[in-house]
């Protein structure tokens, strides 16, 4: 009799972890959301080679120049837009070929301020819309 309570209350339990309850922590989906964010267009190399520097310490995002962004490698790891509150976006591989295009269209050294819309989840977006501030 106790075994049978101790499946009946097992069975109970897992309906409720697998049933269509959204309050359930194992099943809740993470959730995208369309943002728009401002910050600085950077290589995720580059984010790499300054990711120990003291978080006061980020004014090479600003002096980030061309050169660095148009270098093989730098492409190859790929964009993301670091702002101001030093939190890092890397762009999926539409907004990197985006990216890319932006990049060549303009002349612009330094000083990358952007924005950028897309849906985001976790630490990387979607990127829809990408425009340089003047």
């Amino acid at each position: 009799m106790r075994h049978r309570i101790a499946v009946l209350i097992f069975i109970t339990f897992l309906t409720g972890l697998v049933g269509e309850s959204s309050t359930s922590p194992l099943f809740q989906e993470h959730k995208q959301s369309s943002m728009t964010i401002k910050g600085h267009l950077v290589d995720v190399s580059c984010i790499v080679k300054h990711s120990n520097e003291p978080k006061s310490d980020k004014s090479w995002a600003k002096e980030h120049d061309r050169q660095c962004l148009v270098n093989a490698d730098s492409a190859k790891s790929g964009y993301a837009v670091f702002t101001i509150e030093k939190s890092v976006y890397r762009f999926d591989d539409a907004g990197n070929k985006i990216a890319k295009k932006l990049i060549a269209d303009t002349k612009r050294e330094i000083d990358w301020k952007v924005t950028v819309t897309g849906l985001v989840e976790r630490d990387i977006i979607s990127v829809s819309d990408l425009v340089l501030e003047k």
